[in-house]
């Protein structure tokens, strides 16, 4: 003889939360970021008795690449206009779209900048480089200059004319 089963009872689905509410950690549907303990975590600090041999020291102004290729303006002489000019020369014959100059600690960022523009040094700059080139490219004198105070640069976008 068989069990005789006992009645079913009705069940009532407001008291039922569905599965997907319960946070279960360790569940295949859990998704979220795992629970970490504040007590579990630890930092521990290792001080060297002695300077490294790789220690570098951080520069007060960044150096970028600019700082790397770009010429340094210290003063305004022949000396320094022939660097600058070469130095456009090279970049007309590359073919580059900016030349950057880098002002020298030594002079005054915002009177070296109004110099350059105002003066009219980068139409001389130009000019010079245009020179060197002898036909090969030519730059327009007609050019924009932006500076940035921060690492001493002033960048001239130029224009070719050919």
């Amino acid at each position: 003889m068989h069990p005789i089963p006992k009645p079913h009872t009705a069940v009532n689905p407001a008291n039922n939360i569905p599965s997907h509410f319960i946070c279960k950690p360790r569940s295949k549907a859990y998704i979220a970021p795992p629970i970490i303990l504040p007590f579990s975590l630890f930092t521990r600090y290792f001080n060297a008795i002695k300077v490294s041999e790789y220690f570098v020291a951080i520069p007060k102004i960044p150096v970028t690449h600019i700082h790397k290729t770009a010429p340094v303006l210290y003063a305004f002489d022949e000396e320094n206009d022939n660097t600058i000019s070469n130095a456009l020369a090279n970049s007309a014959v590359n073919g580059d779209n900016y030349f950057n100059i880098i002002v020298d600690d030594s002079l005054d960022f915002e009177d070296a900048y109004s110099t350059l523009v105002q003066d009219g040094y980068v139409v001389n700059y130009i000019e010079s480089a245009n020179n060197m080139l002898w036909g090969e490219v030519e730059l327009d004198t007609s050019s924009y200059a932006y500076k940035n105070d921060t690492l001493r640069v002033i960048t001239i976008v130029l224009n070719y004319i050919n």
